[in-house]
């Protein structure tokens, strides 16, 4: 499991974002909440979701589905807009048919 790079939407700062953590994903510079959009598998799916501290909207996505493509956006610019308020687990059933199931 990987960290991700977000920008600061308050500094431009660029933070490291762990896609498990304990609380609330926040700017080392300005301290306001980071938007938290992780990737998940079947195998980091449970430690990715569960126990956040916020509510987690899960987004089940396949690079040939279109209607994917057009909601995939929407869903991120909503961890965009509400940072630290909702974490976006984003799920490619493709690579994980355990879960799609």
């Amino acid at each position: 499991m990987s960290d991700d790079i977000i920008r600061c939407p308050e500094c431009g700062r660029r933070n490291r974002v762990p896609a498990v953590a304990a609380g609330k994903p926040q700017c080392g510079q300005c301290h306001k909440p980071l938007p938290w959009i992780v990737d998940a598998t079947d195998e980091t799916f449970a430690k990715t979701a569960e126990g956040p501290g916020v509510p987690v909207l899960v987004d089940f996505w396949a690079p040939w589905c279109g209607p994917c493509r057009m909601v995939s956006p929407a869903l991120a610019q909503l961890a965009q807009e509400r940072p630290g308020q909702i974490k976006l687990v984003k799920v490619n059933v493709d690579e994980s048919p355990r879960l799609q199931q």
